[in-house]
């Protein structure tokens, strides 16, 4: 399903921004395979709770009702680590960049905003679901440095209001 307002490449665009935003946070600074899944589960389960509640913004829901029922599944990232030249943030920050294009050109600035700012609870939700460094994640930070800077650098690329 393709919301309107938005053609199909844009949607999966958006589609695929949760999983952009969690390539970019993981990235950042790489957990052990268990704080991996941590990670993922967390962002799981945000898009659940959004999908879930009114209190959503209807494209926040849109998405997140298809991500729930399987559209945009993880193996979709192969294509958000294989766009354009250059590394994988820099791929990520430039999708950011598009994500915030397509919501600035198509939505309202209410909804853009709202969409905006799911996606960088998402972030902050994926960032903080693994302790990082430390012996066996127990002494480590919740949120290390690196991820700290690519969660600044999301945020400025979406070029939100808040």
């Amino acid at each position: 399903m393709v919301a309107t307002g938005f053609d199909a490449e844009e949607w999966e665009l958006l589609l695929l921004s949760p999983w952009t935003i969690a390539t970019g946070i993981v990235q950042a600074d790489p957990s052990s395979s268990g704080g991996r899944r941590r990670e993922l589960d967390a962002l799981m389960d945000q898009i659940r709770m959004a999908q879930a509640t009114d209190e959503s913004s209807d494209l926040v829901r849109s998405v997140a009702i298809e991500l729930v029922a399987g559209r945009g599944t993880p193996a979709a990232t192969q294509r958000i680590v294989e766009s354009g030249a250059g590394d994988l943030r820099t791929n990520v920050l430039a999708r950011c960049g598009a994500i915030a294009d397509v919501l600035d050109a198509r939505a309202s600035h209410q909804e853009a905003q709202a969409f905006k700012s799911w996606l960088l609870s998402l972030a902050a939700a994926v960032a903080e679901a693994a302790r990082e460094g430390g012996v066996l994640g127990i002494t480590g930070t919740r949120v290390s440095k690196e991820e700290q800077a690519m969660l600044a650098d999301i945020a400025g690329a979406l070029r939100s209001d808040g």
